[in-house]
């Protein structure tokens, strides 16, 4: 069904808006705060909360080491929204409705506000001082001035002031887009705080990571606003939802390309990825970016299929958008945890497989993978007849994932055989083939038995990966790896399907 998208917006009241929509203003994007949760446990997990101290050197206090990525998750988030509204209403070209640049204005003040207080934690924590003696006027002026870092601070406070102040004076199509860009740029500056702005040979990462920024920002920020308008002015619908999903497809190629670049800049070898906790972090992302486009498929083929529907695309809108935010806010803690913990050097030149690694690639991925990928079809008849005897039996393929994750992270024998990054390059393709084939098994069958064997097995064979280790993890890595892979496992067990007989399946397989 085509979408055809209106020439002219409806007609928008002028009036003020009620306290009701003031209040929805401050709760727009409410569930990217479940991100907290997330950032709190990786920073706990990664050693982020221990305060290191030298003899003889003064020390950061521990409330700085406390606050400071909680202050840079809010920041994140305040810039986001801002962003998002400042460009829902430059797509919206509504003159009288003001209501988007009333919640931009709101949510620029909290940008200020946490960007102020971030700014006296990273004082604290540069210079190991008390919060107290950074708000000394002496030293917070001249870090501003002075250092490069504190530059880029008042960069943003300046972008920030002038958005908040044009958001009261916007009156041309013009200023709005303007207002927009310069609230994109002040989002995107903290790019050249992380690695790729200490170094100048590293510029290609900074703009790679702005663009990564701004386009994240813009995209989060811009779902949240367009489903807290949608509830307040429904006859928006037909014209705001096909731009702001096309809007949505850019973002998603801008953050996949820029993130991929930034990645290679940073990692450069495979053993990278799965071996360090900065590489098993990056690997989250895109297992998360992987959710969110799926879901923004599910959007784009099914809420604007009924969009002449009205209520029930708006109620299919919330629901996605709902889980969406929530990804979203655990994908804004793990780029929190990425620039607290910063670029380390491999864990290991062995080839081994940090136990999140063997999470993400022999559960998360293929569950992923069967959720936005129909199961293929083999052409020949001997390759229906393997692919079946493969997949009908789930308490086999269960068996299957957890010998090939003792093999192939447990025991390294790649890693041994073929070297330390060809051995990880194999390692993680067959890790992903057993993963895929034991999620598929169990979709298609929906038994328990597949799931069962998993979550009893599952725990033994993390124990294993970490005492054949050559530099073994804590235990807090082992235990969020056990709890992690344990609730994919039981999300898995609530949702799967009606049960079929294996039986049956074998032979529908066979026959098809």
């Amino acid at each position: 069904m085509q979408v055809q998208i209106p020439t002219a917006p409806p007609s928008v009241p002028s009036r003020s808006e009620s306290g009701a929509a003031v209040n929805l203003g401050l709760r727009i994007g409410a569930r990217l705060w479940w991100g907290l949760p997330v950032l709190l446990i990786l920073l706990w997990v990664a050693g982020a909360f221990a305060v290191e101290v030298f003899p003889g050197l003064a020390s950061t206090p521990l409330s700085t080491v406390l606050l400071l990525p909680l202050a840079r998750f809010a920041r994140d988030v305040a810039a986001a929204i801002t962003v998002g509204a400042l460009v829902i209403g430059a797509l919206l070209g509504v003159n009288t409705y003001r209501q988007v640049f009333r919640w931009a204005f709101t949510w620029a003040l909290l940008w200020l506000i946490s960007l102020a207080a971030l700014l006296a934690l990273t004082i604290s924590d540069i210079f190991a001082a008390s919060v107290a003696a950074a708000l000394q006027p002496g030293i917070w002026w001249s870090f501003l001035v002075d250092v490069s870092v504190g530059r880029v601070f008042l960069f943003q406070f300046i972008a920030v002031a002038i958005v908040a102040v044009l958001c009261t004076l916007i009156r041309s199509r013009a200023a709005r887009w303007v207002t927009a860009v310069i609230a994109v740029s002040g989002a995107a500056a903290p790019a050249v705080l992380g690695h790729g702005g200490v170094h100048a040979a590293h510029v290609s990462a900074a703009v790679s990571l702005a663009v990564h920024i701004a386009a994240i920002s813009i995209w989060v920020g811009g779902l949240a606003v367009l489903v807290a308008l949608l509830v307040i002015e429904p006859s928006l619908s037909s014209f705001m939802l096909p731009r702001f999903s096309l809007l949505a497809l850019w973002c998603v190629i801008f953050v996949a390309e820029s993130g991929l670049l930034n990645s290679a800049l940073h990692l450069g070898d495979p053993s990278q990825f799965v071996g360090s906790f900065y590489g098993v972090l990056v690997l989250g992302k895109v297992v998360l970016l992987g959710v969110l486009v799926r879901f923004g498929w599910l959007q784009r083929n099914q809420v604007l299929a009924r969009i002449s529907d009205g209520e029930q695309s708006r109620a299919l809108l919330a629901r996605y958008a709902a889980v969406e935010m929530a990804v979203m806010g655990a994908a804004i803690a793990i780029s929190v945890v990425l620039s607290r913990i910063g670029l380390t050097p491999a864990r290991t030149a062995t080839g081994e497989f940090l136990p999140p690694a063997t999470v993400l690639l022999a559960i998360a991925v293929p569950l992923l993978l069967v959720w936005v990928f129909a199961p293929p079809a083999p052409r020949s008849r001997l390759g229906r007849r393997s692919w079946a005897l493969l997949t009908g039996f789930s308490p086999f393929s269960a068996v299957l994932l957890l010998v090939v994750v003792a093999e192939v992270a447990g025991v390294g024998i790649f890693g041994t055989l073929l070297g330390p990054e060809l051995g990880v390059v194999v390692g993680t393709l067959l890790l992903l083939a057993a993963g895929y084939i034991w999620a598929t098994s169990v979709v298609a069958t929906g038994s328990v038995a597949g799931i069962v064997l998993v979550m009893v097995g599952w725990p033994p064979v993390m124990w294993l990966i970490n005492v054949l280790a050559t530099n073994p993890v804590g235990w807090k890595t082992t235990l969020l790896s056990v709890l992690v892979a344990e609730a994919l496992l039981a999300m898995l067990w609530v949702r799967r399907p009606k049960r079929v007989d294996s039986l049956d399946v074998r032979a529908i397989s066979v026959a098809g």
